[in-house]
């Protein structure tokens, strides 16, 4: 059934929605379905609304191109963030985008509490195919991996400026693991020194050679 409501319309049956002002009803044995405002040119539906197609599968479901004139907005707090517990999760209703966790799982290593997640998708949900980029809220290491269809492929540490250690014109090297320094190869651009900063020869040693 559809009915046309006014201002000054009481018949609470047909359900107008306050504030609106004129409105067009759709409605289904008392239980509104629908409503246009004649007033300010807003809508509702109740169920899916479909563009394109007979058949929505969502509240807003679309066949085609969206073009928008302005910002778009989704997930908590309209930041286009959503909540994702676990980087390895694969299959139908896992998408690309810009996620977050309090409770991580096949994250790091040893990360608990609060982490971002980016991650980028293979077209095909069947699989799990992602390049993803983690980092917990409290510190500035990032963490980046290819998942190669595994939910726990093991996850590497960027490395950066923080993890290196040097001085001008040493030759860096491996300190540890994951960390550059200084080696004893001293390269002033003209000359070299091993165990000595101030060579006399192109090639100037400190010590014995053997």
């Amino acid at each position: 059934q559809v009915y046309a409501h006014t201002n000054s319309g009481t018949d609470t049956t047909r359900k107008p929605i306050a504030g609106w002002g004129h409105q067009i009803l759709f409605t289904n044995n008392g239980i509104r379905n629908a409503a246009i405002s004649l007033s300010s040119g807003h809508g509702f539906f109740a169920g899916n609304l479909g563009v394109g197609t007979s058949s929505p599968g969502h509240r807003l479901d679309v066949n085609g191109s969206i073009r928008a004139s302005d910002s778009v907005f989704w997930g908590a707090g309209e930041t286009r963030t959503e909540t994702r517990n676990d980087a390895g999760a694969s299959g139908a209703g896992v998408r690309s985008g810009f996620y977050q966790t309090s409770a991580p799982v096949n994250y790091p290593t040893g990360a608990s509490s609060w982490w971002h997640l980016i991650d980028t998708r293979h077209t095909t949900n069947s699989n799990n195919y992602g390049l993803q980029i983690a980092g917990s809220f409290f510190d500035q290491n990032l963490w980046f991996r290819k998942t190669n269809n595994s939910a726990t492929t093991s996850w590497s540490r960027i490395l950066s400026s923080a993890d290196i250690s040097g001085t001008t014109n040493f030759v860096t090297k491996f300190v540890g693991p994951n960390s550059l320094g200084n080696s004893q190869i001293f390269d002033n651009g003209t000359r070299v020194g091993i165990g000595m900063t101030e060579p006399a020869e192109r090639l100037h040693v400190n010590g014995s050679i053997r």
